[in-house]
């Protein structure tokens, strides 16, 4: 039978009984009523995964090619049941260069011509290997002359071999929903790109679904 207020996101509760290590029914069944709920859970990066949070990261060099500009895709597929947030992004370029970030939003759903493999899970806690490598649902891809498009975000100068961090703060950090992805590339032709970026992730609750 269903109590007042009840608590349907059980990910919360799981925190709780993990971090603090109670055993029997959930701690917290149910919100106080009218307006008493406080929900201040997260205490530090240590503790994401007891919020069911996966951290991952991975940093990719695209060399030049004659004539051809450099770009980076993060990408979450349509079909993956996860909400993606990217937490940092730092950019280098090997010459002075205007670097766009753009949104291509959902119409479609491919990765560009070579998949980033080696993603490191940032908790082994988590980890899916004994290397702490892999496990991560969203998708990083690379490609020399892919075509400039979509709704652009950003657009930022760039200093020869110098990193540029685009997520100052919390706050700019970007939710990747399913079937959506942001593109980071060159403006200048024939120069390198350098992306690292770090990114948490977790299964969407249903009400969050789309």
């Amino acid at each position: 039978m269903a109590i007042f207020n009840e608590i349907l996101v059980g990910r919360f509760n799981k925190s709780l009984q993990r971090l603090f290590g109670i055993k029997g029914s959930p701690p917290v069944r149910q919100l106080g009523g009218e307006i008493t709920p406080s929900h201040v859970i997260p205490s530090g990066a240590e503790n994401r995964y007891l919020e069911q949070w996966n951290r991952y990261g991975t940093s990719v060099q695209i060399n030049a090619v004659a004539a051809q500009l450099s770009t980076l895709r993060f990408r979450n597929p349509v079909a993956s049941n996860i909400i993606a947030v990217l937490e940092k992004i730092a950019v280098s370029t090997g010459l002075a260069n205007t670097v766009f970030v753009t949104n291509r939003g959902a119409n479609t759903d491919v990765d560009l011509t070579t998949v980033q493999q080696t993603v490191i899970s940032v908790d082994r806690r988590l980890a899916s290997t004994a290397a702490g490598v892999g496990g991560s649902t969203s998708k990083v891809s690379i490609q020399n002359g892919a075509t400039a498009g979509g709704l652009q975000m950003w657009q930022f100068a760039t200093e020869a071999k110098k990193t540029l961090e685009l997520l100052a703060t919390d706050i700019h950090e970007i939710p990747t929903a399913p079937g959506d992805w942001w593109d980071i590339e060159t403006s200048v032709a024939n120069d390198s790109l350098v992306v690292s970026l770090l990114w948490r992730e977790r299964y969407l609750e249903e009400s969050e679904r789309l």
